[in-house]
């Protein structure tokens, strides 16, 4: 089964209830033809990675036991996608990154997962989250300055 999953997410929008619910069915589509995620086509989400990972326009960032994160050269996409082994395996998920014009940035998700259902539903909840925290994190006040000493 093939899903495509998609999330806005807007500073100033309010982490809360809305990240609390279960994936909308809204949210998915089934996937027709080939894979997309910000700008890299392939048959499917294998040949989507195995691209990204040989292109000179994206760089490695980092890894966990589960996850590997590449970053486009322009620093406006976000690529992460599950290792091999993974329930959710094969899963590429792109956060696009732009100017609001309002001098805050707009961010983006995009997902496509070639797993069940089910665990196309728990990887894009864990990344859900993940952006949650991120946007109040960036929406946090700066902490106080404080003078040397004290």
């Amino acid at each position: 089964m093939k899903h495509v999953l998609a999330i806005l997410i807007l500073p100033g929008l309010a982490a809360g209830s809305a990240f609390a619910q279960s994936v909308p069915e809204g949210v998915h589509s089934l996937r027709e033809g080939p894979s997309r995620i910000c700008g890299i086509t392939g048959a499917n989400v294998p040949e989507v990675i195995r691209r990204l990972t040989a292109s000179p326009a994206h760089q490695w960032s980092s890894e966990t036991d589960r996850f590997v994160t590449y970053v486009s050269n322009d620093e406006h996409d976000i690529i992460s996608f599950t290792k091999e082994g993974e329930p959710a395996w094969p899963t590429i998920t792109c956060m696009h990154i732009t100017d609001d014009g309002a001098g805050g940035a707009r961010m983006e998700r995009s997902m496509d997962c070639d797993a069940s259902r089910a665990a196309c539903d728990a990887v894009f909840e864990e990344f859900r989250a993940h952006d949650a925290e991120n946007l109040r994190r960036m929406n946090e006040p700066p902490p106080p300055n404080r003078p040397q000493g004290t």
